[in-house]
Parts: C-alpha cells; structure tokens; sequence
C-alpha cells in the first residue's frame, strides 16, 4: 500500500464480511483499498484513486466526507462545493449527482449511505442539522416535481415514531 501525503480522513465500509473497503482522503486525492482476511494474514490492494483534477470539468475540486453503500457497490460523497454524488466503485466512476447544497449555508460533516445508496442522510454540525434525501425518488423525479420534495431538513431535538 502507498499513500504519500497526509491523511485528512479514513472511512471504512461498515460490513461484517471477511473483506471490506477503506477508503483514505488526502489534499489532493482519495483513495480506496480492499482489505481481507485468509486465515491469520490480512492484505491491502489498491482499488481506485481519484485525483483532484479530475474533477476540474465537475464544478468541484475535492471530496470532503463519503460514505460506502451497505453492499460495497458504490459510496456517496460530499465535495468542496457542495456536491452530494454517487459513485460506481466496480467501475470506478462518477454516476450521477444527487443532490446540491450551498456549502456555505449548509457545511456537511458527515454523510450516511443508507439501503444501497437509496437514501442518503447528512449531518451538519454548524447547523446541528439533518438532510434526509430520497436519491431513488430524485433520480426517478418527474420535470414538473420540486427536488426538495425528495429532501427533508430535521433540525434536532426530534422523535422518531414508529
């Protein structure tokens, strides 16, 4: 494994498997490796880095926080300029953007995959603020449909019914 510049953040896939993703955030890239487990060893390979300047045409220039989906297909993310996006982790791509938000109104600090990418949750600890979004239903969205219609904004304290 080779990482050459200082680690920003580690995320880990939440899985109970033998294998699983990590993924490393650096200045000026992000990286995820595969870790698994045969008998007493543990090894790393290298899946994908996605460089900063790959992103010069996206309207964006880094990833700030990401999340994997529970199946380790994908993982959603956050970036500099408030981009939520999914991305294609088989076929190491950018899929689709989910959903903007003013990162300047709205800093997201962390950010959840929830039923395979599906539904994405936010945190902003500046607001104390919760995004629930309905990826599904926003990429689903008819042209006469309101995209905040798919987002709900839960400001704490709150209940949860069941």
């Amino acid at each position: 494994m080779k990482w050459d510049e200082e680690i920003l953040n580690l995320i880990t896939a939440r899985n109970t498997a033998a294998v699983g993703y990590f993924a490393l955030i650096g200045r000026t890239k992000m990286s995820i490796f595969l870790v698994y487990a045969e008998d007493e060893n543990c090894s790393v390979d290298h899946v994908w880095t996605i460089n900063n300047t790959e992103f010069l045409g996206q309207n964006w220039s880094s990833i700030k926080v990401l999340d994997f989906s529970t199946n380790c297909e994908n993982f959603v993310a956050y970036t500099n300029t408030g981009v939520i996006g999914l991305w294609d982790i088989k076929k190491n791509r950018f899929e689709r953007k989910v959903y903007t938000v003013r990162p300047q109104e709205t800093p997201v600090t962390a950010i959840r995959s929830v039923a395979n990418s599906s539904i994405i949750v936010t945190y902003s600890r500046p607001l104390n603020l919760f995004l629930v979004i309905d990826a599904l239903g926003l990429q689903n969205i008819a042209k006469d449909q309101n995209p905040e219609d798919f987002v709900k904004r839960i400001y704490p304290p709150f209940e949860f019914r069941s």
